[in-house]
């Protein structure tokens, strides 16, 4: 009998190794499957941000080309302007493709790539502004860091434009540290002084509107100094992304 007994225990013990080997064979496979699937999408996905790119920048020299053919200077200005934010986005969705994590961007070398975008389209205005960053290796989401390259594009572009009127030479520097969650961002610039200490309610300046609009998106802490030049700096919390 003890031999019957311990014949079946060998016999479901056997049955038990085959069905387990089985199942993680299966599940070796459809694991396989699986990351086949992740990878593909990823590719796909980057690849979308590669052909946004492209078109950004494709648009973004359609509208350069147009601006010179106006000879009305609040024209041309305004095409300019359009002309970076555009630029902006498409540098975003280029560091987009070429990061590994789509959910995140490090900001280090979008914003230096920003700035060197700047002062290439504000050549003409920039012979004499120096225009230098400072930025730490930063991870933050992308909806945080959309919002922040629309306020660094039109404060810098800002006192590209008017800082610097009837003086010599400038400089403008951007600064972007991280303490703890929080993010500290400033513009600086040795120009003619911002004429308000706080982001007025209602503007005709769409950058103004633009720069209030997204700084409240933030919810970011504004100050603003303009006794020696201009000096805006604000902080924010960076949003933790879901696991």
């Amino acid at each position: 009998m003890l031999l019957v007994i311990s014949g079946l225990l060998l016999l479901l013990f056997a049955y038990w190794i085959r069905v387990r080997t089985r199942t993680n064979r299966l599940l070796r496979e459809k694991n396989v499957v699986i990351e086949k699937a992740l990878s593909e999408n990823k590719m796909l996905v980057k690849e979308v941000h590669h052909r946004v790119k492209n078109n950004l920048q494709i648009v973004a020299s359609l509208i350069g080309l147009q601006g010179r053919f106006t000879n009305d200077k609040g024209v041309h200005d305004a095409v300019i302007s359009i002309k970076t934010r555009v630029q902006a986005m498409s540098l975003l969705h280029q560091q987009l493709y070429q990061n590994e994590d789509l959910r995140s961007i490090s900001i280090k070398s979008y914003f230096e790539d920003l700035c060197e975008s700047l002062t290439s389209t504000y050549s003409t205005h920039v012979q004499n502004i120096v225009i230098s960053a400072e930025i730490e290796s930063i991870y933050l989401d992308l909806d945080q860091v959309v919002t922040l390259g629309v306020i660094v594009n039109e404060l810098i572009a800002n006192s590209i434009k008017h800082a610097f009127v009837n003086k010599e030479k400038g400089n403008i520097r951007l600064s972007i540290k991280s303490a703890s969650d929080m993010v500290l961002c400033e513009v600086r610039d040795n120009g003619v002084g911002i004429p308000f200490t706080h982001l007025p309610e209602k503007s005709s300046s769409m950058g103004m509107q633009l720069i209030s609009s997204f700084m409240n998106k933030l919810n970011a802490e504004i100050n603003i100094d303009n006794a020696n030049g201009t000096v805006i700096n604000f902080t924010f919390r960076k949003q933790h992304q879901n696991a």
